[in-house]
This record gives structure tokens, sequence and C-alpha cells, in this order.
């Protein structure tokens, strides 16, 4: 499959402006989806002091008393949901709903990774002194686990950032720890580094490289800038990580790509440019030897601009216990592009 030229993401950009454009002005907007139902919302603190927001939500698998869950049975398993860049635990919507009926799940942990949503910090002092980075993502995924499913059996689901964040997880994990680890889940990612592939056409595109710019030399000017670009950086995203009609099950009857658009207005500045290049070098093939004897599904798009379908295939060939389902007309936004596909992969792994 040949890598998607800049000019061809760029017509994509104009052409989602435009779309977004005439939605609008004919007032066919649907809702956005979320995450309903949430049972408990834990805080969590870092080692380096970042606050951490996980939701939970109970399965069927689920036994609840004097305010605990607990399985009901040792085959049921946590699954744990890491999310992508610039989104939050929402984007898992279509999955924890679908799976907490499901008497092998006896619950659902979905964070807003550090830097995102409730993870974000509060005020800009709060901010600006919280790290970023994606080994710090797996660190602290390593620490809700700990925390929150001490000696649990888990299933993890990683989403772009996501997926290196699980990845790198393994890493910081103890043996006793992955011996838990009962599947792995991967959609839209890689263990080299993005950069190897899809990322610099997003990079270089004129509003991001002139976002990067204005906030490596005027922080303070960044987030403001941001707000008045935010038109145009929308649908660049959008292009970016989007390539389907959006008429795959659940995802057709909501505005995933407003959705989308939300979630990156409440990024702040600082969490956009903290990953961005972060993402673009980050490598994680030290955790192969550790994907060895867990199974796994790795879920890739064929026309996914960012974590190209030859990264996930590279990935498949090192780990021999995982099998790559590939989809046509789909880009980076597997979960809520082909939800349905996402939540056969979690249950086969159940």
């Amino acid at each position: 499959m040949p890598q998607v030229s800049r000019t061809r993401l760029l017509a994509r950009v104009v052409k989602a402006w435009w779309r977004r454009f005439n939605k609008r002005m004919n007032s066919t907007a649907t809702d956005v989806p979320g995450l309903e139902n949430v049972d408990r919302v834990h805080w969590l603190k870092a080692e380096d002091g970042a606050r951490l927001r996980v939701f939970e939500v109970a399965g069927a698998g689920t036994k609840t008393g004097r305010g605990e869950a607990s399985p009901t049975s040792s085959a049921a398993v946590t699954i744990v949901y890491a999310h992508g860049f610039t989104l939050s635990a929402q984007s898992w919507c279509f999955q924890v709903d679908a799976l907490r009926g499901e008497s092998r799940v006896a619950r659902q942990l979905i964070p807003d990774l550090r830097g995102h949503a409730g993870s974000a910090g509060g005020d800009e002092a709060a901010q600006t002194e919280v790290e970023l980075g994606v080994d710090l993502t797996a660190r602290d995924f390593v620490q809700m686990i700990r925390e929150l499913a001490p000696g649990e059996k888990v299933v993890l689901v990683g989403h772009s950032l996501g997926v290196m964040t699980v990845l790198g997880a393994l890493r910081h994990m103890t043996d006793a720890e992955r011996q838990l680890v009962q599947g792995i889940v991967l959609a839209n990612g890689a263990v080299d580094p993005f950069a190897a592939r899809g990322v610099p056409r997003l990079l270089h595109l004129l509003p991001i490289r002139t976002m990067r710019a204005v906030g490596r030399n005027t922080p303070r000017f960044a987030e403001g800038f941001k707000g008045k670009v935010e038109w145009l950086i929308k649908p660049v995203i959008a292009a970016a990580v989007y390539y389907s009609s959006l008429e795959h099950g659940k995802s057709a009857r909501y505005d995933v790509v407003d959705f989308h658009a939300q979630e990156i207005e409440d990024v702040p500045m600082r969490t956009i440019l903290g990953y961005l290049e972060d993402l673009t070098n980050h490598d994680e093939r030290d955790c192969v030897p550790f994907l060895k004897h867990i199974p796994g599904v790795i879920l890739a798009g064929n026309n996914d601009a960012v974590a190209t379908v030859e990264q996930s295939r590279v990935l498949v060939q090192q780990w021999p216990s995982a099998e790559l389902r590939e989809y046509d007309e789909a880009g980076h936004m597997l979960p809520v592009e082909r939800p349905e596909d996402v939540n056969r992969a979690i249950r086969q792994l159940l």
C-alpha cells in the first residue's frame, strides 16, 4: 500500500473542512458519544505528583458489596484501556458500553492519560510542573493496575499513543504482573517510532508547524493561538486520522468527527506539543520479548496516515502469538470508526 502523499492529505483536509461547513449550514449535526453509567471515579497521584483520573465500570462478572467490587469468578478479567493522543477515556465509550454486560468481565478501568482531560492538571502552574512523555504514561499505567487491580487477570487495550503506553507498561511490570496479562488488543499503533512512517506528514502541515513554533517560542501565547486556529486545526486532524464514511455499526448514530474535535479542544496546547515530539522518536522494540507468550490482536486501518498498516505488519512478525486484522476504508480511529470490530477483538481474548 503506497503511503499517503502530503498533497492527498491536504486535499482531504479541504474536503473535511467543506463537509463540516456544509453540515453546520444544514444543521444536521447529531449527538456526540461518551462514557455513560460510570460506577466510580478514582483519582491517583503519580510518583512525580501528576494527578490522574480513572473511570471504573463494573462488568457482569462483578459482585458489589460495601462500596467495593470484586470478581464473581476467578475466570473474570479486568479490561484496562489506554486512549490515543489528544483523546481521553471517553473515546472508549463504544467498547465499554458493549462489554459491560459480559459475564467474563469483572470491571473496566478507563484512564485519562497524563496531560489529557481530567489528568491534564488544574491551573496553569500545575500543568507546567508535570512532565509529559510516552514512558511516563506507561509508568502511570502500571501504577494504576497495581493500585486498582492488584493480582487481577487483565486484558490490555491500547489505541495510538495508548499502544505505546501498553507496550511500555510491559517493560515496567514484574514477571508476576506480566503473567496476569491474559491478552492485548492494539489498534492503530506501532512498536517502532511513528516517525518511521506516518506522523511526519501530519507534523509538516502548515497549521501544525505554526502551532509548534508558537508553542516553543511563546508558550503563554500558545493556548490563545490554539483557540484562534482551531477552526482549521480540527479538520486537519480529522482528515489525517479518519478515512471511512463512518457508517459502520453504532458509530453511524453519532457525529464522531465532532466528538474528536471537542476532545482536541479540551487538550491543553502544552500537552499537544509535549507529546508530538515524543511520538516521532519513541521506540518500544525493547518490549518485544515480553510479548512472546501473550495472545494478542493487532488492528490496522489500510488508510491510516498516522500509524501505517506496514507498521502493524512489522509488529505481528515479531509477535508470534498475535494475529493482524486489516480494515479497508478505515483510518487511524478504529475504536470509533469500526467499534464492533474492536469489540470482537477484545471479546476474543476474554
